[in-house]
């Protein structure tokens, strides 16, 4: 009477790139008419206040630099933070493509067990098996399919980054422009043109403009603006008002 019992123990190991559709699916929209619902999480407790955060803002009274501003805002602006994040994991997808450059290798181990009797249970054999194999696979030529997702992956890489610093830049200029306005509204407060700080400067126009100027300002007349775009310059205006051709 024999008896034998195999029992295969496998183990792989490989770099070799694998699609993960299931995966894929679960974590985007069914079809493109659906929106995606999750899954999310919960939602988090408020934030305590951030001592840290709490420790760059300067006491009230304390005069603030231009180079403070732009300093605090770069540290603490989601935007940046966002656009940070996204290169950081367009640079991990960078390496992420160049693993299908490394070699594949597969082990596995085949354990067995044989159990014999001879002479109707005179004599009994035992055996055991340990047969390891290791398997060792590269690509050497693929047409240029890895290079191809290399450059790909470099080439968003290179996107991000660039969509960062553009995010960088607009928060540099957005901070400085709301410097310069605030300077500027304590200078028409100190000469006495608005009572406050808060009061927007409504433009008028009277005569002709000579040279081209693009000007920001709280409101201005409809003469104002006509005379600031026959010049060839441009006028913004901050409020929401209604122009009238009168101009007291």
């Amino acid at each position: 009477m024999t008896r034998i019992a195999i029992v295969p123990i496998v183990a792989l190991f490989a770099c070799a790139p694998v699609l993960p559709e299931s995966r894929i699916s679960s974590e985007v929209p069914r079809a493109p008419s659906e929106a995606w619902k999750g899954p999310l999480p919960p939602a988090p407790p408020p934030a305590a206040a951030d001592p840290a955060l709490l420790a760059q803002i300067p006491k009230q009274g304390t005069p603030i630099t231009l180079r403070q501003l732009i300093s605090f805002a770069l540290q603490n602006a989601p935007q940046t933070r966002s656009t940070w994040l996204s290169a950081r994991a367009a640079a991990a997808g960078v390496v992420s493509r160049r693993s299908a450059y490394y070699p594949q290798i597969d082990g596995q181990v085949q354990a067995g067990y044989s159990h014999q009797t001879i002479g109707k249970g005179l004599f009994t054999v035992d055996q055991f098996t340990l047969t390891p194999g290791a398997t060792l696979n590269y690509l050497l030529f693929d047409l240029g399919g890895r290079g191809a997702d290399v450059g790909e992956a470099e080439a968003l890489l290179e996107a991000a980054n660039l969509n960062h610093n553009a995010t960088v830049q607009d928060l540099v200029l957005r901070v400085e422009q709301a410097y310069y306005q605030y300077l500027s509204a304590k200078a028409l407060v100190a000469s006495g043109v608005i009572r406050r700080e808060r009061d927007g400067v409504r433009l008028l126009g009277k005569g002709e403009l000579k040279a081209k100027i693009d000007i920001t300002v709280y409101s201005a007349s409809a003469s104002a603006r006509a005379a600031v775009e026959k010049a060839g310059g441009k006028l913004t205006t901050t409020a929401k008002v209604v122009e009238t051709p009168a101009d007291a």
